[in-house]
């Protein structure tokens, strides 16, 4: 027993169907070639938010001179809807360590673009339909209080708490969120989505929002017609989906220009029918300095991929040049000190399992496993790389079988859940266990 340390990443390929398949819903159609594991991700999160909300017709500045305390007596009717017996116009003003006479008030369709309430005291206060585009809220405490369909766009609510609030229907696009506080707050689930794109948000914020843990990643698959350029797949993916990590097929310099200064991680491949020449060190020290260095300062480079599926190809060449190409790249990056931040590994498919029920059971195909694996096991243990599977959820890409593929109830009595939820043990069982 080795006692390999290893991360295995499911990564979700594309089959040939998804690029010809008819009739998928029609969210799905303008990126359609790009990969189906990038419409799946799309459909859970590019929920748009309220466009009515987004750019109102507003009045004009109130002239009233005690518009600002009308924030102190708040609305008297209406409260729910928005409805109330004079306008709240508080567009401008200064709040800014109010810790009295906000507290409690009924703010419903208030105009606060513009206003600073920092610092300020607001639990329980009632904010139904307000526009506080632009305002700054930072520090505010806005513990116990209803925040109903507030529109908070681009409002600055930096170490904000939201404990035991309702942010039901709220929206918070391009806000500041830095260590705002989200414990016991009430929040729908498809809010939360939305939520969640928010990437300003820390970790112990998502956390408690319950963010979507782990890497959400995509194949960036380019054998198709009609495809949308990498700009506008690097400019979908940062501004509508919360993606981080992306794998190329190639080493295609368009791509890795599109995702420079993105934080998207990237993931290179090298074919498979290029992989021999890979195990002669001065060649890839030329391929180094020619594909990967002139973009690692500005595109996250993350990981080189050695070929896809090797061993389950049976070419015996190619498989017996695997583990040495993926040792030469490894020398040639430390050559570069990029060894720490572009690992090398190479995907498999879950053929090279023998068995695999029940999962104590599972063991790696004979032959294959003390020739190629262990040592292959051993070198990814060495560099602090994962092991890499894919799996194969989306093949055939229908509407029949879009529900199982995107986790929802279906009627094949079957979940993809249930499917990561059976290979994670046995890949672990013949990882960790079987070395």
């Amino acid at each position: 027993m080795m006692g390999v340390k290893i991360t295995i990443t499911f990564s979700v390929l594309t089959s040939s169907d998804c690029s010809s398949s008819k009739d998928i819903s029609s969210q799905f159609k303008e990126l359609r070639n790009v990969a189906c594991g990038v419409l799946a991700v799309w459909a859970i999160t590019t929920a748009s938010p309220v466009d009515a909300a987004a750019n109102p017709r507003l009045p004009p500045l109130s002239t009233d001179p005690e518009r600002c305390e009308r924030a102190f007596v708040g609305n008297t009717i209406g409260q729910a809807n928005g409805v109330y017996d004079k306008a709240i116009d508080l567009r401008f003003c200064d709040y800014t360590n109010e810790k009295n006479n906000l507290k409690g008030k009924t703010l419903s369709a208030a105009l606060m673009s513009g206003a600073k309430f920092d610092g300020a005291d607001m639990t329980e206060v009632v904010m139904s339909k307000a526009y506080a585009v632009g305002a700054s809220f930072k520090g505010v405490d806005f513990s116990n209080a209803v925040l109903d369909r507030v529109n908070f766009g681009k409002a600055n609510l930096q170490g904000v708490s939201f404990r035991n609030t309702v942010l039901s229907g709220s929206t918070f696009d391009d806000a500041q969120l830095e260590d705002a506080i989200f414990e016991d707050t009430i929040i729908g689930y498809i809010d939360i989505q939305k939520l969640c794109l928010n990437k300003t948000i820390s970790n112990d914020g998502r956390d408690a929002l319950g963010c979507a843990k782990g890497i959400v990643g995509v194949n960036y698959g380019m054998m198709a017609d009609n495809l949308p350029t990498p700009e506008l797949v690097s400019k979908f993916l940062q501004e509508s989906t919360i993606i981080s990590h992306i794998r190329i097929f190639n080493t295609d310099p368009d791509s890795l220009k599109a995702f420079a200064n993105t934080g998207i991680a990237v993931s290179v491949t090298i074919p498979n029918d290029q992989i021999s020449s890979f195990t002669d060190l001065e060649f890839v020290q030329k391929w180094l300095v020619t594909s990967i260095m002139p973009y690692s300062l500005d595109t996250n480079i993350v990981r080189i991929l050695v070929g896809n599926e090797v061993i389950s190809s049976a070419n015996r060449l190619m498989i017996t040049n695997l583990v040495p190409a993926m040792q030469t790249i490894y020398t040639a990056l430390v050559n570069e000190s990029l060894d720490k931040s572009i690992k090398v590994s190479t995907p498999h498919s879950l053929g090279i399992l023998e068995t695999s029920s029940p999962p104590s059971a599972a063991k790696f195909r004979p032959g294959y496993d003390n020739h190629v694996i262990k040592p292959l096991l051993s070198f990814l243990r060495a560099t602090d790389s994962p092991f890499l599977i894919n799996p194969y959820p989306f093949l055939g890409c229908s509407n029949q079988t879009l529900d199982y593929a995107l986790f929802r109830p279906n009627s094949q009595d079957r979940s993809m859940k249930e499917t990561l939820d059976c290979s994670i043990p046995i890949l672990l069982q013949c990882t960790i266990l079987g070395f």
